[in-house]
């Protein structure tokens, strides 16, 4: 949940986007999320750990746009 005009809404609705018109990635992010599951317990040792997956995506938004 993020206040109104936080910059990150932006940034998460383009994410969601990508993966759902590029259905490698898509299927390279839930794979990387089940194995995550299974080493990380709690949200943020969960969500930090995703970051260097959502950061390459977010570097191929950025060359597209």
């Amino acid at each position: 949940i993020f206040e109104k005009g936080n910059i990150l809404i932006t940034r998460n609705i383009k994410f969601r986007d990508w993966l759902r018109s590029h259905p490698d990635d898509k299927l390279e992010y839930e794979k990387l999320k089940i194995k995550l599951s299974k080493i990380h317990f709690e949200g943020m040792g969960f969500a930090n750990a995703k970051s260097d997956f959502i950061n390459k995506i977010l570097k191929k938004i950025e060359k597209e746009t």
